[in-house]
């Protein structure tokens, strides 16, 4: 017995490892592979690690898997994927370049093993394999050495499976990688992770794809990135992430970049969120776009940012569901000159009482035709 023992603990040393064929290693012990080295690896012919079995890969720690090479790991059989160890994931490093298909057989609790050098070395092909319980066992600071490429090869499942502490930790730069088909795929959650300078980075076509859940998940502060470009792209509907936007969502968004909101998104977002309105805001929107504040809209935005209403806006305003939504704090605070653009059927719909707030300087500034547009009950208060 003992003469067995001494054998087996000297086969390790025996071996001329760069000399194996894929049957010899095939019939290396696995207990051998506890006491082998980096250079004993790093050494092995690439064809021969075809034989390389999952016991075995299995008793690999990071010190030797360090020598391994990427053309020796894309000799790795599926079978032997499954040997594969946090451990060894975390020496491998610039090797895990040689994964492809095999990258989908390595147990998912190993995927934590993976450091920055690890994961930004995976091809197009891997990175698009990792699977919904693969990606969360990834620590977030393997993420950020990634590029926008790599960022682009997840997978539909990978992208299921991101985190919001993933995603925090990816560079803003690589945003710009997202897919939109990525974010159809991707939990609310996740979007917790995005900061304002990685919203910036988003493609209007990634932006597109965001839904209900998923904008209401994005921190209010993160809406200081967006640009007047990508809130064009917001997407409306029934479950279009303009429904998702909120009160402090609209006070972190730049003023000038409301000038991309287009009318159906207004149309689409709560009526509560407009309380985030402000003056600067208001200036910016577009014409067409202000047609889309619904009454109760009108009645949530608070009365100072009307001093933000141009004559260019007040003239689009012609239907009682938003001319109806005019209280006398609103009136009060349009700018005289403001006035001039509103026409006689918008003041039909106004409410009587809240011509009171109409000053003797706004008078001057309403156009002749307009004044014929007052009711009974509201021409007592504004001559």
């Amino acid at each position: 017995m003992a003469l067995l023992v001494l054998t087996s603990i000297n086969v390790t040393a025996a071996v001329d490892w760069s000399t194996l064929t894929r049957t010899d290693l095939v019939n290396i012990p696995p207990s051998e592979f506890r006491t082998v080295t980096a250079a004993n690896l790093g050494s092995i012919p690439v064809d021969a690690c075809s034989g390389f079995q999952a016991a075995q890969l299995a008793n690999v720690k990071s010190e030797p898997a360090s020598g391994f090479k990427a053309a020796q790991i894309a000799k790795l059989t599926t079978d032997a994927c499954g040997g594969i160890s946090a451990d060894f994931l975390a020496g491998l490093g610039a090797a895990s370049a040689g994964f492809s298909t095999s990258i989908l057989y390595i147990p998912a609790a190993s995927f934590a093993g993976f450091t920055a050098e690890g994961l930004s070395s995976l091809t197009p092909n891997a990175l698009s394999r990792i699977t919904r319980d693969q990606m969360p066992k990834i620590v977030p600071a393997a993420f950020d050495s990634l590029s926008s490429d790599q960022v682009g090869s997840f997978g539909t499942d990978g992208c299921f499976g991101i985190t919001s502490d993933q995603m925090a930790a990816i560079l803003p730069a690589s945003y710009a990688g997202f897919k939109g088909i990525c974010f159809v795929y991707m939990s609310p959650k996740s979007f917790n992770g995005v900061s304002a300078a990685a919203a910036a980075e988003l493609t209007t076509g990634a932006i597109a794809k965001i839904n209900i859940p998923q904008m209401k998940a994005l921190p209010a502060e993160s809406f200081a990135g967006f640009s007047a470009d990508q809130v064009a792209s917001f997407n409306f509907g029934n479950d279009g992430g303009c429904g998702g936007i909120t009160e402090l969502a609209l006070k972190n968004l730049p003023a000038e970049s409301f000038s991309g909101f287009v009318k159906n998104c207004f149309v689409y977002i709560p009526v509560t969120s407009f309380k985030g309105m402000t003056k600067q805001a208001i200036s910016h929107i577009q014409p067409s776009a202000i047609s889309g504040f619904s009454k109760d809209a009108m009645l949530s935005v608070p009365a100072g940012a009307y001093a933000g209403f141009t004559k260019e806006l007040t003239a689009v305003f012609t239907v009682a569901d938003n001319c109806g939504g005019l209280s006398r704090p609103a009136i009060e605070a349009i700018v005289p000159e403001a006035f001039e653009g509103f026409l006689s059927k918008c003041f039909t719909y106004i409410p009587a009482a809240a011509f009171a707030g109409v000053s003797a300087d706004d008078i001057l500034h309403i156009k002749p035709d307009t004044i014929s547009g007052l009711t009974s009950d509201a021409t007592p208060l504004i001559t």
